[in-house]
């Protein structure tokens, strides 16, 4: 079962779905939240979180993928968004999730694809109830990859004017600089929870190297389970169908274990 639903996060409107599992719902289900990339939204590229999120549905838990503020079909324009906005909006939506009935509160998880991925590993830092972190492709360290919310020209155009064009998306000069300050392998390290590590070899994005970032920070903590799936031939959005029913298997088994 999936259903629209809308809810606001420092006045913003923010639009997302609701999956249940289709049989009869245990009392106390798991749970998954999921966070899109730069640029992205909640279906994300090629369907990628809505196929992911029936699959975890048919597997018994509830999931809830919504777009950040100025992403998709949430309030405010793509220029209003910053890193600590959608940070900000993710503590929300983790809230919004946990309040729908039959979510177990000890069970909780999340998907980040990309930069929400790093936003994901700064909720885990400073979020107990996150208790599995799937990281897709994630941004390890900002200022290794800063040139994903900009081109060489449009960040030049940003130090002119104040503004950079990402696909016809107008970047404010705050995102680039938050972005770039960004370490989401240190906030791994101050988190306790199970974490699993996705990367494609050919990632035209996010260079794969970042995986290794995130292993070693999340190894640092002693006793964390700790799983890495660098898969062969796969894009940043995993764009074939058969690596991505790998990841969707790989991801789903993950949080059958961990929650």
């Amino acid at each position: 079962m999936e259903t629209p639903l809308v809810f606001e996060s420092a006045g913003f409107q923010l639009v997302g779905m609701l999956h249940r599992p289709e049989q009869t719902p245990a009392i106390q289900n798991p749970a998954v939240l999921f966070l899109h990339g730069f640029t992205g939204q909640k279906t994300e590229a090629h369907r990628l979180f809505v196929k992911t999120a029936r699959a975890l549905a048919r597997a018994g838990f509830i999931a809830l993928r919504f777009d950040f503020r100025g992403s998709g079909d949430s309030g405010g324009e793509f220029e209003q968004a910053t890193v600590s906005g959608w940070r900000h909006d993710a503590r929300v939506a983790l809230d919004y999730l946990l309040s729908q009935p039959g979510v177990d509160a000890s069970r909780v998880g999340v998907v980040g694809l990309s930069m929400g991925g790093a936003v994901a590993c700064h909720l885990a830092a400073g979020e107990p109830r996150v208790c599995s972190l799937a990281l897709w492709s994630a941004v390890a360290n900002g200022a290794d990859v800063v040139g994903v919310v900009g081109s060489p020209d449009s960040l030049e155009h940003l130090a002119k004017h104040g503004w950079a064009d990402r696909m016809g998306n107008k970047v404010s000069a705050q995102f680039v600089k938050e972005f770039e300050a960004m370490r989401p392998a240190g906030d791994l390290k101050r988190s306790r929870c199970p974490v699993f590590i996705a990367h494609g070899t050919a990632d035209e994005t996010v260079p794969v190297a970042q995986a290794d970032l995130f292993e070693a920070a999340a190894r640092a903590k002693q006793g964390r389970l700790v799983e890495k799936l660098i898969v062969p031939f796969a894009n940043h959005t995993y764009a074939n169908i058969a690596l991505e029913a790998r990841l969707i298997k790989a991801t789903v088994a993950w949080f059958q274990r961990t929650l």
